[in-house]
């Protein structure tokens, strides 16, 4: 998905209007591009998106609807894209080292009694010097 992203954003019409009314609005809207039909596209195509997400896991790992089988998803793919500066070939091996992170935070738990909150710690100072550094350059 993060290929078919790339190439949707780079290499289409529709993927210049959706970059140019992130980094422009106000100029995206002089060039002559509808800001509000453009939004409802992008919302409808990360909705989708994100139900397929929600499907393969229900379907594919949890095999049936389970109470809080998101566990905080959402919230984590967020932090994801702001470090990867939206691109989506970059939230690849962000996205890995967050699981990686999860992953070894709850192992670290087990073994030692260090509470997993501090993969959270880790992922929030991440996301902190992401936005600082971007920050920083404008």
């Amino acid at each position: 998905m993060a290929l078919a992203a790339q190439a949707v954003l780079h290499g289409s019409v529709a993927g210049f209007h959706w970059r140019l009314l992130g980094a422009a609005p106000r100029a995206a809207l002089l060039a002559g591009v509808s800001p509000g039909l453009q939004r409802v596209a992008v919302m409808a195509l990360a909705g989708g998106l994100a139900g397929l997400a929600g499907a393969v896991e229900v379907l594919g790992v949890q095999f049936r609807m389970i109470e809080g089988f998101s566990a905080g998803f959402g919230f984590t793919a967020v932090a994801v894209a702001l470090v990867a500066a939206a691109s989506p070939l970059t939230a690849i091996p962000v996205a890995l080292c967050f699981a990686a992170l999860e992953t070894g935070a709850q192992e670290l738990a087990l073994e030692t009694g260090v509470a997993a909150a501090l993969a959270q710690l880790v992922e929030a100072l991440a996301l902190l010097f992401a936005l600082a550094a971007r920050g920083l350059r404008r």
